[in-house]
C-alpha cells in the first residue's frame, strides 16, 4: 500500500496536477530526406499522413511480426522523434540500421541530449497555458516548442494516462532552472509510486516490463490507434495482417483486481480449472479502489470482464 506522501501525490495526479522526472524513457531521432518513407516501412502505423506537430503510436515489429518496440512518434519539420521505454534507443537503432542501405536516413540516440519531466493531471493543461502565449498541441499525440515562463521547452501530449499528460523537455544545462520554475509555480513533484498506481489503473503497458518480443501487436488491444491495415508493405506485416484476417489472438492485455490484502508478485500466473491462463506483468496499489491491481495477459476465452481466476 502507498504511504501518506505517495497517497497524497496520487490524489494530485488524479485530481489536480503534479510532475516527476521522466526517467523511464529513451529518445530516438530519425532524420534525412527519406525519414518518413524509411520508418514507414518498419512500423505498424501510417506516417505518410502526419504533418509537423502531429504524432501517433506504433509498434516496431520484427520479420515474424513480434514486437521489438512500442513508440510514440512525433513528426517535426525536419525529423521524426520517437519516444519509447528506457534502454530501447540503442536496440532499435541497431535493428533499423540494418535496413538503411542507400536510404538518406540518419538514426540518432538523443536520450541524453535533453532532460524530461512528465506533467500530469486534470489541471496540467491549464498550468502550461498560464505560462505561455504559444499554442499547445491539440492532438492526443502531438508536439511543439513553446516559451514557458522564460524557458524554451519541447512539449508533447501523450496517452500515457487516463488524465491529461504532457512531456516537457529542455537542454540538461537548463534543467535546474526549469525545476526552480516548476517549484515557483507550485507544481508539486510526485513520487514515482503514485505514477505507477495511476499507470496500472490506466492500463498502460511499458516495453521491457509488460511488452517484449514474446508479444504480437494485436495482443495489446490498441489496433485502432497503433496499427494501420491500409498502408503499404512493412516488415512483419504478413503476420499482423493474417491475425487481423483471423479475427483474434490467443492472449489479451487486460487488468486484474486482486481480492488478496497482500501484494501479489509480478510474474505470478493465474489459473482456471487448474490450468494457467494468465500472467501478471505489473502490480500496484490503487487508493481509489482500495485493492491491489495488476496488468498482464490472459488467454482468449478467459478475458471477459468479471471472470474469476
Amino acid at each position: 500500500m502507498l504511504d501518506t506522501a505517495a497517497s497524497r501525490d496520487y490524489d494530485l495526479l488524479r485530481n489536480q496536477a503534479a510532475c516527476l522526472p521522466w526517467l523511464n524513457h529513451s529518445r530516438l531521432v530519425v532524420q534525412g530526406d527519406d525519414r518518413v518513407k524509411f520508418l514507414n516501412s518498419y512500423c505498424t502505423n501510417d506516417l505518410t499522413q502526419l504533418k509537423p506537430g502531429q504524432g501517433c503510436e506504433a509498434f516496431i515489429p520484427n520479420s515474424q511480426g513480434k514486437v521489438l518496440g512500442f513508440v510514440h512518434i512525433y513528426c517535426e519539420t525536419n525529423r521524426l522523434l520517437l519516444e519509447t521505454a528506457s534502454g530501447q534507443a540503442a536496440p532499435l537503432i541497431a535493428h533499423l540500421d540494418r535496413y538503411v542501405l542507400r536510404s538518406k536516413v540518419e538514426l540518432i540516440d538523443e536520450t541524453l541530449a535533453t532532460q524530461t519531466w512528465l506533467l500530469a493531471g486534470p489541471e496540467s493543461t491549464a498550468i502550461l497555458q498560464r505560462g505561455t502565449t504559444s499554442s499547445l498541441p491539440i492532438d492526443a499525440i502531438g508536439s511543439g516548442s513553446i516559451d514557458w515562463h522564460g524557458h524554451r521547452l519541447w512539449v508533447a501530449s501523450t496517452r500515457l494516462l487516463t488524465v491529461p499528460a504532457w512531456l516537457l523537455s529542455c537542454a540538461p544545462e537548463h534543467a535546474a532552472s526549469l525545476q526552480t520554475t516548476l517549484d515557483a509555480q507550485q507544481v508539486p513533484t510526485a513520487d514515482a509510486r503514485a505514477f505507477e498506481s495511476l499507470r496500472i489503473e490506466s492500463g498502460t503497458a511499458f516495453y521491457g516490463i509488460d511488452i517484449s518480443t514474446d508479444n504480437l501487436p494485436q495482443e495489446l488491444g490498441i489496433d485502432a490507434q497503433a496499427i494501420s491495415f491500409r498502408k503499404g508493405c512493412y516488415l512483419g506485416q504478413e503476420t499482423i495482417a493474417r491475425i487481423d484476417a483471423m479475427g483474434h489472438v490467443n492472449w489479451h492485455w487486460t487488468g486484474f483486481r486482486f481480492a488478496s490484502p497482500t501484494c501479489p508478485p509480478c510474474g505470478i500466473e493465474l489459473s482456471a480449472n487448474e490450468k494457467p491462463v494468465a500472467k501478471i506483468t505489473s502490480v500496484a496499489w490503487s487508493p481509489c479502489l482500495q485493492s491491489w491491481l495488476g496488468v498482464g495477459y490472459v488467454r482468449r476465452g478467459f478475458h471477459k470482464p468479471g471472470t474469476e481466476l
